[in-house]
């Protein structure tokens, strides 16, 4: 990889897990609280971070394969390797297409939480 292209992509790493780690205490202080809105934004805030540095050092969805071997001078620069929590989007993904699963929950429950009301 280019030197110039490893210093924008660690940038891009280091500003994305500042991200993510400022979502911990916006976390932390609304469990206290018991703000649930203010929770999930920290939650949100840490999901968002961490996943865009996993798409930085793996590549994202289709493109996965093909760029997470011309992305291994990053991972290695940065001594990440494939062991990494990051490298699973099990998470991210779930948050990023939580419509999806709305749908999803919407036409396989036949109560629709009606316990709730």
């Amino acid at each position: 990889m280019d030197q110039l292209l490893l210093r924008v992509f660690q940038g891009h790493v280091a500003a994305q897990c500042r991200f993510a780690l400022a979502g911990v205490p916006v976390i932390d202080e609304s469990a206290r609280q018991g703000d649930h809105d203010r929770l999930w934004i920290g939650c949100q805030m840490l999901v968002l971070g961490a996943g865009n540095v996993s798409k930085a050092l793996w590549g994202d969805g289709r493109h996965r394969r093909a760029l997470a071997p011309r992305r291994r001078a990053l991972r290695e620069s940065l001594n990440v390797t494939d062991a990494s929590p990051l490298h699973q989007v099990a998470i991210r993904n779930h948050l990023e297409h939580f419509d999806e699963r709305i749908d999803c929950w919407w036409g396989q429950s036949s109560r629709h939480n009606s316990w709730m009301t």
